[in-house]
C-alpha cells in the first residue's frame, strides 16, 4: 500500500498549510489471523515546525474480527524515528525508538454507510511520558446512487511537540465522493 498526501495553502506571503506525507506499508501473512507488517514514512509539516520526519517500523498485525459488516485489527510495532524540527532558536534533531500500537476498525452496518477508524499510541521506549496519540476517523454515506458524502476527523496529541506548536491539533474535512460501480 502506498499513500501520499500533499497540502498547501498560501495567501499572499503567509503559508497557512504546507505539509506532505508518503507512507509505504507491506503485510506478509504468517497465519490466517497474523501478518508481519513493515512500513516506511516520510513527512514534513511547516505549521508543526517539522522539517523532516522519517519513520521505519515492523511488527505483528492481528486480525481480531472479520465479517461482511465489520473488520478489527490490532498492530504492535517498533519503529525508528528521525525528526528534524525547526525550533525558535535553531534546529533540533531527535533519533528515537518508539512503540507504535494501533487499533483499526471498519464498520459497514448497511450498503450505504461506513465508518473507518484507526487510533495509534506511540510512546518513546526510553521515556514513556514522551508519547503521541493520533486518530483518523471517516464516516461515509451514500446520498443517491453512487453519490456520497464523507466526513473525516483527524486528531493528534504530542506530549512534547516542537517549540510553539500546541500539544493537540485536529482537522475536520468534508467532501463529496462519486463511485463508478
Amino acid at each position: 500500500m502506498i499513500v501520499t498526501n500533499l497540502n498547501f495553502q498560501q495567501l499572499d506571503s503567509s503559508k497557512f498549510v504546507n505539509s506532505g506525507t508518503i507512507h509505504l506499508r507491506y503485510n506478509y501473512k504468517l497465519k490466517p489471523k497474523i501478518a508481519l507488517e513493515v512500513f516506511f514514512q516520510s513527512q514534513y509539516d511547516a505549521v508543526s515546525n517539522i522539517s523532516l520526519r522519517n519513520l521505519a517500523g515492523l511488527g505483528p498485525r492481528f486480525k481480531i474480527g472479520n465479517s461482511d459488516k465489520y473488520k478489527f485489527y490490532l498492530g504492535t510495532l517498533v519503529m525508528h524515528e528521525y525528526e528534524k524540527s525547526t525550533e525558535t532558536f535553531g534546529t533540533n534533531i531527535n533519533r528515537d525508538v518508539r512503540g507504535s500500537g494501533y487499533l483499526s476498525f471498519s464498520l459497514y452496518p448497511t450498503d450505504r454507510f461506513s465508518m473507518v477508524s484507526t487510533t495509534y499510541y506511540q510512546p518513546n521506549l526510553k521515556e514513556f511520558g514522551d508519547n503521541r496519540i493520533s486518530n483518523d476517523t471517516s464516516l461515509t454515506f451514500e446520498v443517491y446512487k453512487g453519490l456520497g458524502f464523507t466526513s473525516t476527523f483527524n486528531l493528534l496529541f504530542d506530549a512534547f511537540p516542537p517549540t510553539g506548536v500546541p500539544k493537540t491539533q485536529y482537522t475536520w474535512t468534508n467532501g463529496i465522493v462519486y463511485s463508478f460501480d
